[in-house]
């Protein structure tokens, strides 16, 4: 806590005294970054009169995540229909410059940085960041603050942070530390159990199934990988969230999804193994076509093929996944179709 102490102070004299002050997830972002980004404009809140206004880009399209976002009964506005002119300071949270995953590769365009990822050069140029990737979550650095702040936790905000970390750390059991579990225990007490359930639970349309029945019929499988050409995906998330499905197989020690979504292929990679370093796996397999990152066992990644010919787009996603097979040395692997293969033995 002394740290979080004296980077709270820190953070707060850095402030702005008025005007209009940007906080930004990454694209397409997920529960931790949502709740992040809520937590940070309530922390602002606590201590300045700066106006705040919460951004994202891309899509929220997970049903999970639409659920979520209503529960907070907090907007959080589209990047594109903003005039970034009109801010003097910009936050991102859950991401930082230079990743990729986030319209502000230029560092001189950010002021603050708060992040559980490895530490991406560009932020060093930043005035103020905060980036610990011994964290599970960015919610749990970012709980740090609060309680530097002396903020108490509602029922509602408890609730938020419960949720971003039993989504991004698998319920403790990914990547989660000593002080995750602490926040976790914490915020599950005072949670409002029912809204977790609704959003755990959230009704799912067509296009999830669609998303579903696509990735089984194109599921490969070489030893303890399989791997996933999804096409066309409906919207961003469900790249990740079909790595997510395959990883339940029970011989899958690792699994690897990519989809398209406008003019990107994005990536998603997961492994049971928490030792298996997938953010340095998946830069090493994007390298060259785009950007990637991650963590021991969760990594994403995306690779623009705006003007690129079909032919060119298929021939860069066949190297990616020889680049993988390399990788995780099953380039001698027998592939298999998933259902193809014989029951399973009970």
């Amino acid at each position: 806590m002394r740290l979080a102490r004296s980077r709270f102070r820190r953070f707060g004299k850095m402030l702005p005294e008025r005007g209009e002050l940007l906080i930004a997830s990454h694209n397409n972002p997920d529960p931790d970054s949502i709740v992040s980004a809520l937590l940070l404009e309530k922390l602002i809140a606590s201590i300045s009169d700066v106006s705040v206004t919460v951004a994202y880009s891309g899509v929220i399209g997970r049903a999970e995540n639409e659920a979520l976002l209503e529960y907070s009964d907090m907007k959080l506005r589209p990047l594109r229909r903003l005039d970034l002119d009109r801010f003097q300071s910009v936050a991102l949270v859950d991401t930082q410059p230079g990743t990729g995953n986030n319209p502000f590769d230029d560092s001189t365009l950010v002021d603050y940085v708060f992040d559980h990822h490895r530490l991406n050069p560009e932020t060093k140029a930043v005035a103020f960041h905060d980036v610990r990737d011994y964290l599970g979550t960015t919610t749990t650095l970012l709980s740090l603050y609060w309680r530097a702040a002396g903020l108490g936790l509602t029922r509602r905000y408890a609730t938020l942070m419960f949720y971003a970390l039993r989504s991004e750390t698998s319920d403790l059991g990914r990547e989660a530390t000593d002080v995750d579990r602490r926040v976790y225990k914490e915020t599950f007490n005072i949670s409002d159990l029912r809204a977790i359930s609704r959003i755990v639970n959230a009704k799912v349309d067509l296009s999830y199934f669609g998303a579903v029945h696509e990735a089984i019929e194109q599921a490969r499988v070489y030893g303890p990988l399989i791997v996933t050409n999804l096409g066309t995906v409906p919207y961003p998330d469900a790249v990740a969230q079909i790595a997510e499905y395959f990883l339940k197989y029970r011989t899958a020690k690792w699994s690897f999804s990519m989809g398209i979504y406008e003019d990107e292929i994005l990536l998603s990679m997961r492994s049971d193994d928490p030792r298996a370093h997938l953010g340095g796996v998946a830069g090493r397999v994007v390298g060259g076509f785009g950007t990637a990152g991650g963590h021991g066992a969760s990594a994403g990644g995306q690779i623009s093929v705006t003007g690129k010919h079909p032919s060119r787009v298929e021939a860069i996603q066949k190297t990616v996944v020889d680049r993988l097979l390399k990788e995780l040395d099953l380039e001698s692997a027998i592939c298999r179709n998933l259902l193809g293969y014989p029951p399973d033995k009970k």
